[in-house]
């Protein structure tokens, strides 16, 4: 899945690279497709999330992955990288971004990684605050996901995590144990 945000692009890859290459043989062949990127046969071969953040071509988003990296979240790391993409809006130019690779998919806090990303993203960037260049309509889009615009409120106000994570997850476990007795597996 590709996310633009901001300045930067971000692509969620549950597998690596080589993984993802093997179910789509036509990736590999294509010219440009892993043009500015390293290839893997499997994530555990990873260096270091500090030495992926130093192999970046762009200082932007080798100083966003490093930044990301940093937090020591479990079960991800944040690598950039750069493609050009063969069809659509932004054919033919030059992308950047940062890659997630999840280690760990079920210890993941995929929520708390976007708002993080946010964060990190505004104290490089604070000029680049995406609640005030996006158009109403993205904004009234991004209140419906998060089901009120308190959420935006809440984290528009300084831009960090902390702000925001006790209204998210305070009705977290009480969810899970409802939920747990309609899971099939």
């Amino acid at each position: 899945m590709v996310v633009r945000f901001g300045g930067a692009t971000i692509i969620v890859a549950p597998i690596s690279p080589m993984e993802m290459a093997k179910q789509s043989t036509a990736a590999v062949n294509r010219p440009g497709i892993s043009k500015g990127s390293l290839m893997f046969k499997r994530t555990s071969d990873l260096p270091s999330p500090r030495s992926l953040a130093a192999l970046g071509r762009f200082t932007g988003t080798a100083l966003l992955a490093d930044s990301m990296n940093a937090l020591g979240l479990h079960g991800v790391i944040f690598r950039p990288m750069s493609f050009k993409p063969f069809y659509g809006r932004d054919n033919g130019k030059q992308l950047k971004g940062v890659q997630v690779h999840l280690l760990d998919p079920a210890g993941v806090n995929l929520m708390a990684i976007q708002f993080l990303f946010m964060q990190v993203h505004h104290g490089l960037y604070p000029d680049k605050n995406p609640f005030e260049l996006a158009d109403a309509s993205r904004i009234r889009m991004f209140d419906k996901v998060a089901g009120s615009d308190q959420v935006r409120t809440l984290f528009a106000k300084r831009m960090r995590y902390d702000d925001v994570r006790g209204f998210l997850e305070k009705d977290l476990q009480r969810f899970r144990a409802t939920a747990g007795k309609y899971l099939l597996y």
